[in-house]
């Protein structure tokens, strides 16, 4: 007959540290292994431990009224991000596209290992400008509330194109795309 052991709290605890060791390893290794895949520096996350990665790239184009405002370079994030889906897809990973609010999202599952409950998702993302025009379609009246005035809101409706990462060049110099 077999005895069953019950584990200690401190054995759960190491079984927790190990599954989170084996998950911020799998986090290093694919951002590790992307970087050098596209050779492209700016594909290294803010937080080492992220699954998420803002590759919004911006450049300056101050005003009188704003000395340091940024717009976004359309054409240089969506680079970025085709880099990140021809990577992925390479590998025979699923990838999707989706916005929210204000993000246009990439997500990259990753096959799931032995002691993941679910797949582990890279998410990245940059401004939902990138790929849509917001077209002001109406206004609404906010009504007034304590200490606020009644204020009038436009209305917004994304008009977004279908976009093709895969067909975007590799190169940031390279202006010839596959079709």
């Amino acid at each position: 007959m077999t005895e069953v052991v019950e584990k200690s709290a401190l054995d759960k605890y190491f079984e927790r540290v190990e599954k989170q060791s084996a998950r911020f390893t799998k986090i290093v290794n694919w951002h590790t292994n992307v970087v050098q895949a596209t050779g492209d520096d700016r594909l290294i996350p803010n937080s080492v431990d992220s699954t998420y990665n803002n590759v919004s790239q911006m450049i300056d184009a101050p005003t009188e009224d704003e000395p340091y405002h940024q717009e976004l370079d359309v054409d240089a994030t969506l680079k970025l991000m085709a880099k990140v889906v021809k990577y992925a897809r390479s590998l025979g990973y699923e990838v999707k596209k989706d916005y929210d609010s204000s993000d246009f999202n990439v997500n990259v599952k990753l096959p799931k290992d032995e002691w993941e409950t679910y797949h582990m998702t890279m998410n990245y993302y940059c401004k939902r400008d990138a790929v849509c025009k917001a077209v002001v379609v109406g206004t609404k009246v906010i009504p007034a509330r304590p200490a606020e005035p009644p204020r009038v809101e436009n209305v917004i409706e994304w008009q977004c194109e279908k976009v093709s990462l895969l067909g975007l060049p590799d190169d940031d110099n390279d202006d010839t795309a596959e079709s």
